[in-house]
């Protein structure tokens, strides 16, 4: 027995291998550097820690720093005890010491401030004081005044004590000697600053991740293996107790369907030609070979199922003595047959059904059929289908014009909303389980169903209620339900709502100003055909009558009232049977 990732399997190219590999020895390179840059760094970080050990410890202090752990003498393990900071100095603790160096680069550019302002404040006193009491007022108002209300009074006085003006900016002129004790602070301050690691050693992290990122992303599969060299072996258990095992089982097909075929399978126990025992690759042989009697059969009647809502055997996944008989036993044989004679093409089968004369009939029913056929199992008339969950809602996005159909990818993810219903988005919940601010989704939303992802825990509510599979069993067969939940989701579900506008807007676009040729558009796009008349004019005067209710709304969330209204007949559209079944 293996764990289930050691039955993991890569499926990434040779060609893609090799360019992650280049990338990576490229982010490699770059935490070389990174690392060669914390050795610097830490030696700097230790010199400057070293200024407050006495001289003349200072190289040994360093000799202990630098010796390996489990070979300091007890004397140097004393002398790292009694200096904590050199003690615990590591790349990992070079933040701590980032906090000290932003400490004294702060304290630095504020004393450069301080200094500035008490030097600019003396320089201004001193220059009022050699001002003539009488002249006071005058040079005060000249000091304020902006330089283009300036009077002549007020320049000359200027002009006589140029230091009234004086700033931080202009200092050099009145005190060259204080200007450069500021310029000296300031400097210390960048140089303390620049000292700082963290934001460099993040640049080259951050660096290596973006490298890395490009990487193209190693994909892995489950599958059933066996492990090269090991025949494992198969034991009868008595009375089907696993702890009672009795004779050892050979490989072999089942013994139910022996009688029906013209030469029993073999299969050997282990064929030496290959890496395995070949007992799986013989059996996939066997029940491919167009010989087996079930295979081509439960294959062609899942596509008739796919077509005509049920199946020529209405017990797909049972075809043995307890399933239901076959209504047209040599159709299925015939099927089968032609499958196999035409090399199992698919695409040509699905062609042959979708072009019979059974799939082309109309759905509508006859009495004297119904007579005869209530159940239509003699398919006197096509069965009217409901679409599957996954087509309904890629055709309502489809018909907005919105659909991504790009294939591969990443899943889209699904979260649960503010009234726990499942939605298309992006979950923000903290640890209570309370949910945070809505993320912002991008067009990843309008992504064809089969790229949502499945969780059996959170099924999409607009899938689910249209019996998507929950996949806690295997689903055999889907069903088909028609309940009332499915109306009301149609009606108020934000999905809905969104998408009925943007089908709205795509309207307006395409067939601005002319409400006839916007019913046409959208009767096309959802019914696949021509309104008539009476149809036309129904809906134009079905929308007419939704625009006052709209424009007496005082906030339409920057809609416009006919936006609105056209919104609702398009809703109405897509909640019809006629958009919802095959008719």
């Amino acid at each position: 027995w293996r764990t289930p990732v050691a039955r993991r399997i890569s499926i990434m190219s040779d060609e893609d291998r090799k360019v992650a590999n280049e990338l990576e020895v490229e982010a490699q390179k770059v935490l070389a550097e990174r690392t060669e840059l914390v050795n610097q760094f830490i030696d700097r970080t230790l010199e400057r820690e070293l200024m407050d050990v006495p001289e003349d410890k200072r190289d040994a202090m360093r000799t202990a720093y630098k010796t390996a752990g489990n070979k300091r003498s007890k004397e140097q393990v004393a002398m790292l005890k009694e200096y904590p900071r050199i003690n615990r100095l590591s790349a990992g603790s070079l933040y701590l010491y980032d906090r000290t160096l932003h400490e004294q680069s702060s304290k630095a550019a504020q004393k450069a401030k301080d200094l500035a302002k008490t030097l600019v404040e003396k320089i201004e006193k001193e220059t009022l004081e050699k001002i003539p009491a009488e002249k006071k007022a005058l040079a005060l108002a000249a000091k304020k005044a902006e330089v283009k209300n300036q009077t002549e009074e007020q320049k000359q006085i200027l002009a006589e004590f140029p230091a009234l003006l004086v700033s931080v900016s202009n200092l050099e002129k009145f005190d060259p000697q204080g200007a450069a004790e500021i310029q000296h602070l300031k400097d210390e301050s960048q140089r303390l600053a620049d000292l700082k690691t963290t934001k460099i050693l993040t640049e080259y992290s951050d660096k290596a991740t973006a490298i890395r990122n490009k990487k193209p992303k190693e994909e892995f599969i489950r599958v059933l293996t066996e492990v090269p060299g090991k025949v494992p072996k198969t034991f009868f258990f008595n009375r089907g107790d696993f702890e009672q095992p009795k004779h050892e089982l050979e490989p072999a097909g089942l013994t139910v369907i022996k009688s029906n075929l013209a030469k029993p399978v073999e299969i050997p126990s282990l064929n030496k030609d290959i890496p395995t025992t070949g007992r799986r690759l013989a059996y996939a042989n066997y029940i491919t070979n167009g010989q087996h009697p079930l295979t081509a059969r439960v294959f062609v009647n899942r596509l008739w199922l796919h077509h005509f809502g049920k199946g020529i055997v209405a017990s797909p996944t049972d075809f043995g003595k307890l399933g239901i008989p076959p209504t047209h036993l040599e159709l299925l044989d015939w099927l089968a047959n032609d499958f196999v004679a035409n090399g199992w093409k698919i695409k040509r089968m699905h062609k042959m059904l979708m072009t019979s004369t059974a799939y082309m009939q109309s759905s509508q029913r006859s009495d004297e059929y119904d007579v005869v056929d209530p159940d239509n199992l003699l398919y006197g008339h096509m069965p009217v289908r409901r679409l599957e969950a996954e087509t309904i809602r890629d055709s309502i996005i489809a018909v907005t014009g919105k659909l991504k159909t790009e294939l591969y990818g990443e899943p889209v993810p699904v979260k649960e909303d503010e009234v726990g219903q499942i939605v298309v988005g992006i979950a923000n919940v903290d640890s209570a389980g309370r949910q945070g601010k809505n993320l912002k989704m991008d067009d990843r939303k309008f992504r064809r169903s089969i790229y949502v992802t499945v969780s059996r825990s959170k099924p999409l509510a607009v899938l689910d209620m249209f019996d998507a599979p929950k996949m806690e069993p295997n689903c055999e067969k889907r069903s088909s339900s028609t309940v009332a939940p499915q109306s009301l989701l149609m009606m108020n579900s934000a999905f809905m709502v969104e998408n009925a506008e943007l089908f709205a807007e795509r309207l307006l676009k395409e067939k601005a100003g002319n409400r006839a040729e916007q019913v046409k558009l959208a009767w096309m796009l959802t019914f696949g055909k021509e309104p008539s008349a009476e149809e036309i004019q129904q809906s134009v005067e079905f929308i007419d009558s939704q625009l006052p209710q709209f424009k007496d709304k005082k906030d339409n969330a920057g809609k416009t009232p006919e936006q609105l209204a056209l919104a609702t007949f398009c809703q109405a559209l897509l909640s019809s049977n006629g958009f919802l079944y095959v008719d």
